[in-house]
């Protein structure tokens, strides 16, 4: 992180937020001790924790000692403030990045706190214009940092990549990316080893970006990987353009990451599909049973006096709705009545999805066809940790059923979502913007399949790559040993 800004000017003032025990900066002195010529630093670090306070001093004056002896000079100034409610900007402008003219910084970088907090908070109600539904304090670090910046000033953070894409994150996103030129992207595939010890279950990036108030659509942006935390010395990067990174349509802002060339080729050819999963006429929600709301119509097993199947994230597998569960502690049924009746979808032919994956699940996309007559109820509860997707007008055919089962558990689409987001979650709203095949290639697909073992899963990627006339060596990959261990 130290090492990503560029051109560091002879003076040079460092913003770093949530600065704990000084970690951050101290690098960035590391690599300044090594420059010729002289530079001086002014450094500012908010820091709430009063038993870190010290041990920050500490650190930074060790840091000035040291830059002292290899000819460099060093201010710095400790904030015991809440970078939020006390940092260097305006909050009663009518721009919400207002800036006093002092917080002109050249350098602002940062490992933010990540956490949700509660929409009556203080930070919630200052976070109000840029981040909606949950908010997450790692964001407004990340805006408030920016704002902070000199234009040409220089931004480094590590995050979640949460808000990459989605809703909550959309007007931060559409803020940050008018605001700041973004060069570099570091993706730490693993969403367990990078900050395993804060119990953040997402992938986590590194952001570079500049202050540049017009960003250059055609310039190239650099993308790293590497597995776990550790960064190898020479990390496998791949250089796109800005225009491919960043996805504007709609206003959403969406920023991709893809892993390596496959997976850019994967995106090209996911969104060379002219339609929309909701212009052909698709639709998904999300499961309305809520557990812990509708216990007293819940119970644990098969039914025993005229209860339905309650279809839970246990029940879907690729290409199988298993119910009951394989375990009787597993299985659960749902009592109906007039109560219960706003909770329960009439039985017709849908797609489950599971709403999250496991912490190293090899595919993030889970989908699996119910039917309408698997269990012979006119009703079936859904709980909301699984979506479903049906037709908005219609009931869906066997074959579309299978067709939209099978396209999203493809290495394909897989893929492809792997590039534009890194949470556990699988969004609705992420399954309404992507780009589907049409009806007709989706019934093509299902009615291959049904004459099909969907247990392979390279005849179902088979299957899908030729009826959606994908080849060359996309198709090669996909269909290769290569894609599994990509996968894992």
């Amino acid at each position: 992180m130290a090492s990503l800004p560029t051109e560091l000017p002879r003076t040079i003032r460092l913003l770093d937020p949530g600065a704990g025990a000084g970690m951050l900066a101290v690098a960035v002195c590391e690599r300044v001790a090594h420059m010729t010529p002289p530079r001086h630093m002014d450094i500012h670090a908010y820091e709430t924790d009063e038993s870190l306070l010290d041990t920050l001093r500490d650190a930074l004056s060790a840091s000035r000692d040291h830059l002292a002896v290899c000819g460099h000079t060093m201010d710095f100034t400790i904030h015991p403030n809440d970078f939020i409610l006390r940092g260097p900007h305006l909050h009663d402008s009518d721009d919400l990045f207002g800036l006093v003219s002092e917080s002109d910084f050249d350098v602002v970088v940062m490992n933010p706190p990540y956490l949700k907090i509660g929409k009556d908070s203080d930070y919630a109600r200052a976070m109000a214009r840029i981040v909606h539904g949950q908010p997450n304090l790692y964001a407004f670090f990340m805006s408030l940092g920016a704002s902070a910046l000199k234009p040409g000033g220089q931004f480094v953070a590590i995050t979640p990549r949460s808000f990459a894409n989605g809703p909550y994150f959309r007007t931060f996103r559409q803020w940050f990316l008018s605001h700041m030129s973004i060069q570099r992207l570091h993706l730490f595939h693993s969403r367990r080893d990078a900050f395993s010890e804060a119990g953040v279950l997402q992938e986590n990036i590194i952001t570079h970006a500049v202050r540049c108030d017009n960003t250059d659509r055609n310039q190239d942006i650099t993308i790293s990987y590497s597995e776990g935390r550790d960064v190898p010395p020479q990390p496998r990067t791949l250089m796109l353009p800005a225009s491919f990174i960043v996805d504007n349509t709609g206003g959403d802002a969406i920023i991709r990451i893809p892993a390596s060339e496959m997976d850019a080729a994967a995106v090209r050819a996911v969104e060379s599909w002219p339609d929309r999963f909701r212009s052909i006429g698709l639709r998904v929600s999300t499961g309305p049973v809520v557990a812990f709301r509708a216990r007293e119509f819940i119970q644990q097993g098969k039914p025993t006096n005229g209860e339905i199947p309650l279809l839970c994230v246990q029940n879907v597998h690729p290409f199988r709705t298993v119910w009951p569960a394989k375990s009787e502690r597993k299985t659960f049924s749902f009592r109906v009545s007039s109560e219960s009746e706003r909770l329960l979808i009439p039985s017709c032919n849908y797609v489950l999805i599971r709403r999250f994956s496991a912490k190293e699940e090899t595919h993030r996309l889970t989908a699996s066809p119910v039917y309408a007559d698997a269990f012979g109820s006119p009703q079936v509860a859904i709980e909301n940790h699984l979506n479903y997707v049906y037709h908005a007008e219609r009931p869906l055919t066997r074959a579309e059923t299978m067709g939209i089962a099978a396209v999203l558990n493809s290495r394909l689409l897989d893929t492809y979502f792997r590039a534009i987001s890194g949470n556990t979650q699988v969004n609705a709203a992420e399954i309404r913007a992507m780009p589907f095949p049409s009806l007709a290639a989706l019934t093509r697909i299902g009615e291959l399949l049904s004459e099909r073992s969907t247990d392979d899963r390279r005849v179902v990627d088979r299957v899908v790559l030729d009826t959606l006339r994908i080849n060359g060596p996309i198709r090669e990959f996909f269909l290769s040993e290569d894609a599994d261990v990509q996968g894992q």
